[in-house]
């Protein structure tokens, strides 16, 4: 396997990683065992004690949204769930630098066996192009995306989805959350009439995640 910084480049400015080499769906972008593992009632500045000088200082150098920089707003800004709401998560500093999109190219998984966070690609990626994952659930109109991402990360997403501001995008995307939610409460019979509408609606709005499709 290439090494992880031969395969992404970090250091083009206003960009978190762009690919230095081609992927296809499935491929394996990166990966990197996490500095720090925080369950929901970790205490950040004692996790923070547990880590060498060297590991310290790679954190602190980590950005942070918020206008007073702290450990509690790093951790805030560059963690991953484990899993799709999970209260659980990692921190990995350099995948962490992968920005966000409405429309990703690659989605982060956790490997729970190894301990390690992955990033897979979840379309044809060319060189050059900016590595993307998603921060939040997308699944949501385009007003209600950018609050959120304001809020919990102190940016205006300007990925293609919100840039278009697409009424008929915002219906697919309120609609697959719909789906989402009914399908636990349906019959076997209806449940395949819902998956189907489902992944249709996810081709339709172009999105490949399989922490959504796969569930």
């Amino acid at each position: 396997m290439v090494p992880c910084e031969q395969r992404l480049s970090k250091s083009v400015p206003r960009l978190g990683a762009v690919a230095l080499c081609s992927f296809e769906p499935g491929d394996l972008v990166g990966e990197e065992a996490p500095l720090l593992q925080l369950s929901a009632d970790a205490v950040p500045e004692q996790q923070l004690q547990t880590l060498s000088s060297g590991a310290r200082h790679q954190l602190l150098e980590l950005s942070d949204f918020s206008a007073e920089k702290t450990v509690q707003g790093i951790l805030d800004t560059n963690s991953f769930e484990k899993g799709l709401g999970s209260a659980d998560r990692v921190l990995c500093p350099t995948l962490a630098r992968f920005n966000h999109s409405c429309v990703p190219n690659c989605q982060h998984v956790w490997d729970s066996d190894a301990e390690v966070m992955r990033i897979l690609a979840s379309t044809e990626i060319s060189v050059g192009d900016e590595l993307s994952i998603d921060y939040i659930d997308i699944r949501q109109s385009r007003q209600e995306r950018q609050a959120l991402l304001s809020r919990k990360y102190g940016f205006q997403c300007t990925c293609p989805a919100c840039q278009q501001g697409d009424d008929e995008g915002d219906r697919r995307r309120q609609i697959m959350a719909r789906i989402d939610d009914e399908i636990g409460g349906a019959s076997p019979e209806e449940v395949l009439e819902l998956v189907q509408r489902l992944l249709q609606l996810y081709d339709e709005e172009g999105l490949h995640l399989h922490a959504l499709r796969g569930s």
